[in-house]
């Protein structure tokens, strides 16, 4: 039967991984406290929503990670720009499905990495809600681990990861560091 400690060990040993913590039912609540707080003001860009947090709050063990700049990018968009529910813009990981004949209908941000769908921006409304929205992704490196089941990770808003950062003691001014959310539940037995 796999233990916690068993899947830190895991976790520990993926590139880029630096520390893993399980996080308490206290600093948990407090982390969805500070996401509200962010969700219930909007920006410039328009309102905020982290899905990926709260999903990762769904489940029974949740763990902070902190990361370095060797840990691999996500292989889904995590970040999504939408108006009224359309989506009119949204991250492109590792420029994946991006070349350099981007039609009309599709601008390029500097980097490559986010893409603004111009013809579905065209269809909204000026006056609709806008909203930024953070997506849950998985975490393969725990796929298949027996008795780990739900897995799904996200990356915490800035204010979350200087309070996740703080709390545990780890580093507030290197900014190669970040911290990710990691969740899910155990499966042990039969029903499995």
């Amino acid at each position: 039967m796999i233990r916690l400690d068993d899947v830190v060990r895991i976790l520990v040993s993926v590139r880029g991984v630096v520390d893993v913590r399980l996080l308490s039912r206290e600093m948990r609540g407090r982390i969805l406290e500070l996401e509200a707080r962010l969700e219930a003001n909007p920006s410039g860009l328009g309102f905020f929503r982290n899905e990926g947090v709260h999903e990762v709050m769904e489940r029974e063990i949740v763990l902070a990670l902190l990361s370095d700049t060797r840990f691999r990018h996500g292989s889904q968009a995590s970040l999504v720009w939408a108006v009224d529910g359309v989506i009119i813009g949204e991250e492109v990981p590792n420029g994946r499905g991006l070349d350099s004949t981007a039609s009309d209908k599709e601008f390029k941000a500097p980097g490559g990495r986010f893409v603004l769908h111009m013809d579905r921006i065209e269809k909204v409304s000026r006056t609709g809600k806008s909203c930024l929205i953070v997506k849950p992704l998985p975490f393969p490196e725990l796929e298949g681990v027996e008795g780990v089941k739900r897995v799904v990770s996200a990356s915490p808003s800035t204010e979350v990861d200087l309070f996740i950062r703080e709390s545990l003691g780890w580093d507030l001014l290197d900014r190669s560091l970040g911290t990710i959310l990691l969740g899910f539940d155990w499966c042990q037995g039969i029903e499995c």
